[in-house]
């Protein structure tokens, strides 16, 4: 059996090899699997996404090949979380203003300071507070903030 790893810069020319039977990828380096690139894979079997999302794949293509597409879900919980809290953080901060003025060549904090914001004593809530939804207000309590969720 033939299994593959794969990022998407690689995924044209894997696809072609016909003695594939795995394919893994993750929700970051996607493997847009096609009809076209699955008549050529004949030998392809499983179709592994290690995250969430299906979106990339041609199922009907799959069906009428009948090879199997599996998810493992909760592989990247942890990624999903901490990118959650890293984008609170950007927007309280007012991160991107700031990011925009040192491209352009300036740098003027009042201008940033004014819309920035401690996150601490803020309210940080989640709809939903399963794996996801947990780790991110875990995350967030060290910050000192009001945790609500509802589930």
């Amino acid at each position: 059996m033939f299994c593959l790893f794969v990022g998407i810069k690689y995924v044209t020319v894997i696809l072609t090899y016909t003695d594939l039977h795995v394919l893994i990828t993750t929700p970051f380096h996607l493997a847009y699997v096609t009809a076209e690139r699955i008549k050529k894979a004949k030998n392809l079997q499983l179709f592994l996404i290690a995250g969430i999302g299906s979106d990339h794949v041609d199922l009907k293509a799959v069906a009428a090949v009948g090879f199997t597409v599996a998810e493992v879900t909760g592989s990247n919980v942890v990624s999903v979380a901490e990118d959650e809290l890293m984008r609170i953080l950007i927007l309280v901060r007012n991160f991107l203003a700031g990011h925009h003025q040192v491209i352009s060549g300036d740098w003027d904090v009042a201008a940033i300071t004014h819309k920035a914001y401690d996150l601490e004593g803020e309210t940080v809530g989640t709809v939903g507070c399963g794996r996801i939804g947990r780790l991110l207000l875990q995350r967030s309590k060290p910050f000192g903030c009001n945790l609500l969720y509802h589930d």
